[in-house]
């Protein structure tokens, strides 16, 4: 009985310190905003969750694009399905809290199956799970997923070394493929690396023979093949749109070495970034600067004090995780290390990936394994000391310092000196808890219970990283996501009834002056996200369900480049955007409506096959070719030629749906049908019930040959590589179920 009870209380006292945590996010009438939540995460789950969570095609950016396909979308991760927590922003709070939670029991199961104790554990999970790092990717939420998953696949990892190998592989391949689906290739990768040192981490402390390096490498890559087998729904789609996007040339050196970490910010190892209430005028300036991708690298003063005596627990094991943690150093520093671009040219896949300072997580997950080293090394082997009297200065020390930091907090200083003040009082708070802490571990020998000094670690801990990361991801009025911008207030006037189903969302081109624009104009770090989300800024486009052709991520179709080009050089760029069925111009002053743009489908009587890509385009942005009475194709043959001088009409569209496009008709003669949609692979023609070859028309668009007469064309979108993927998977979890079984049995046996 005590054996169920111990973790449930345990796992009890981890959530409530979790709520606790998160407390101000959970009030009623708040929701979170900061960076990538409130302009990608919820306009994409809100289009998600609008979809009944089956988006293959994204309808609302550029002329359409794959949703699925792009791994950051989530689409098979099924710890999404929280999102549908009606409002999708107490989703998000869900959602986030989920993954702590995950974060937090894995991590305690983890530091026990490493044979640390359960205080240690408790320790460690608390360390790990309101640390820098994990604190700074709860506002970048893909690669919070990833990162979620990481201390259980250790866990199972070190737990097949020790028994049920088989049955703890297929469950480290299940771990294996959620991490994956989870959205960041990149930090998937970075987890591999660091579930594969702890499981060398153990093997380094017992003095494992060569049978058990065996068993480990053999079992890691056996889960991580049936993990990939399992995620092939996503790998197969992602590997279609890969030579269409923007990733596929890959990255120059420098993009690749965006947002390495700053040698002067791992300062912050000491101090933490100190952050400022939201609506304060000094919100931004609370950061350290120059700002760095990870709004916190702090591990906490009493994990990075205990780091330092982790060679009394285990000297071999605390030096394999201080290499690994200086391995995770030298990666993230990127450009500032004089040796990275000669291993950027040397390994070619790096190209494909951008910002080093990801790779901060190595380091910051050693310094936990290292601090549970330290602890582990003081419950075992408290200090000799029989006296009290040196705590007695030590906690003097830490009063004054309290009371120093007290005072500078309260204290208002001229603009010039604020960011001197806050780096002062973040550093005096840090000083404080550190001469706390050590005042606490001089008293070690003298208490007599090693929970109790154990404790008093914990609750250091506890306060010191909650104190330093609680406004690292900061909760707004939920009025942010409620209210509607005045310019698509204008809008709905002029196009009421747009967001009915079926409905063909409104085609418009947001132009703004720019993020830094933005910054210039805000007061208060809360008003640059307002100003962001009335100018339409990243991707509340989709949030409001108006389709921008102008909008793009981390991840899209290249071509979305050559149209940002085309539009920015034409002395014209009203007629660009009206060829392409645009509406109107978003501008943050004023809608700019443009007259007479193409409606979304088209019956045309004349075309022209022109088979280089280059001429294509050049004729098409020409100011005197007729694109209202002809098409472009490009092909190598020439399909159907033209045979009338009919004007081109439009096509009733009688039903548009993400992945669905139902077209009536009634052509006078042969002719065209053109979708100013995206051309992409995956999409078929039916013409009724027939399928057609759809050609790329216009540079962009699709089309298909028609006869004369009345006809009825359906356009869906369902990809082969989603159903090889879907195969593959299928089969994959079905020799999962039977490997399972099998290993049951012998287990039993």
């Amino acid at each position: 009985m005590k054996k169920i009870t111990e973790p449930i209380l345990i796992f009890g006292l981890l959530a409530l310190l979790i709520l606790i945590f998160w407390s101000p996010a959970l009030l009623p009438g708040k929701a979170l905003f900061l960076r990538d939540l409130c302009l990608e995460i919820i306009p994409y789950r809100s289009f998600w969750v609008r979809s009944s969570g089956f988006a293959l095609w994204d309808p609302f950016d550029f002329f359409g694009m794959p949703y699925a396909a792009n791994p950051q979308s989530g689409v098979f991760y099924p710890l999404n399905l929280v999102f549908f927590l009606n409002p999708i922003w107490r989703g998000l709070i869900g959602y986030i809290i989920l993954h702590y939670l995950i974060a937090a029991a894995s991590a305690y199961l983890l530091f026990r199956e490493l044979e640390f104790s359960r205080e240690t554990s408790f320790f460690a999970s608390i360390a790990f799970c309101l640390s820098g790092i994990f604190s700074s990717l709860s506002n970048l939420i893909v690669l919070f997923s990833v990162a979620s998953w990481l201390c259980l696949s250790g866990w199972l990892l070190v737990r097949s070394l020790k028994s049920r190998w088989l049955t703890n592989i297929l469950f480290l391949a299940l771990v294996f493929a959620l991490q994956f689906l989870a959205g960041d290739p990149h930090l998937f990768g970075e987890s591999l690396w660091i579930c594969l040192a702890l499981g060398i981490g153990y093997l380094v402390g017992i003095k494992a023979g060569k049978n058990l390096y065996l068993k480990l490498f053999s079992g890691f890559g056996l889960a991580l093949l049936i993990g990939l087998i399992l995620s092939s729904p996503q790998i197969f789609l992602t590997l279609e749109m890969f030579p269409f996007s923007n990733r596929a040339p890959g990255y120059g050196f420098e993009n690749f070495s965006l947002w390495s970490l700053i040698p002067g910010n791992l300062l912050t190892l000491f101090f933490p970034n100190y952050f400022l209430p939201p609506e304060s005028g000094l919100w931004l300036l609370g950061f350290f600067f120059p700002l760095s991708y990870l709004l916190s690298l702090y591990p906490g003063i009493l994990v990075l004090f205990l780091a330092v005596f982790s060679l009394r627990e285990n000297k071999r094991v605390a030096l394999w995780w201080a290499m690994i943690f200086l391995v995770g150093i030298f990666f993230s520093l990127g450009r500032y290390n004089p040796f990275y671009r000669s291993i950027f040219e040397a390994i070619p896949f790096l190209r494909f990936f951008r910002f080093p300072e990801k790779f901060y997580l190595i380091s910051g997950f050693s310094l936990v394994i290292l601090a549970a080293l330290g602890l582990e090394g003081f419950l075992k082997k408290p200090l000799k000391i029989k006296t009290w009297y040196p705590a007695f200065p030590a906690f003097l020390v830490s009063l004054a310092l309290l009371a120093a930091f007290l005072l500078l907090r309260e204290r208002e200083f001229p603009l010039e000196q604020a960011h001197q003040s806050l780096i002062l009082a973040s550093a005096v708070r840090s000083l404080s808890l550190l001469f706390a802490g050590l005042a606490w571990i001089l008293l070690s020998a003298k208490l007599r219970s090693k929970r109790v000094f154990a404790l008093g670690i914990i609750l250091l801990a506890y306060f010191d990283l909650a104190y330093a990361h609680f406004r690292l991801n900061p909760a707004a009025d939920s009025r942010f996501y409620t209210e509607t911008p005045e310019g698509i207030s204008r809008i709905d006037r002029l196009w009421p009834g747009r967001k009915e189903a079926g409905k063909i969302p409104l085609r418009i081109a947001v132009i703004h002056p720019g993020k830094q624009q933005a910054f210039a104009q805000a007061t208060t770090g809360f008003e640059y996200f307002v100003i962001l989300r009335e100018w339409l800024n990243q991707f509340w486009g989709v949030y409001y369900g108006v389709n921008d052709v102008l909008a793009k991520g981390s991840f899209y179709l290249s071509e979305i480049d050559d149209f940002h080009r085309m539009v920015k050089s034409s002395p014209d760029p009203e007629q660009i955007l009206a060829r392409g069925g645009v509406r109107l111009i978003y501008r943050p002053e004023a809608l700019q409506i443009i007259p007479e743009p193409l409606p979304r489908a088209m019956i045309f009587y004349q075309a022209e096959v022109i088979p280089d890509p280059d001429n294509l385009t050049r004729l098409w942005l020409s100011p005197q070719f007729p694109f209202r009475e002809k098409i472009l194709l490009e092909t190598d043959t020439n399909p159907m030629p033209a045979s009338s001088s009919f004007p081109a009409e439009p096509a009733e569209i009688v039903g548009y749906e993400n992945q669905k496009v139902e077209i009536k008709l009634n052509a006078r003669a042969q002719g065209w049908l053109l979708l100013l949609d995206t051309y992409y692979p995956g999409w078929r023609a039916y013409l009724d019930g027939r399928e057609v070859r759809i050609y790329r028309a216009n540079r962009f668009f699709r089309a298909i040959p028609i006869p004369a007469g009345e006809h009825r064309v359906i356009f869906r979108y369902l990809p082969k590589s989603l159903i090889y993927g879907i195969i593959l998977a299928g089969a994959g979890f079905l020799a999962w179920i039977f490997a399972l079984v099998f290993s049951w049995r012998k287990w039993k046996k």
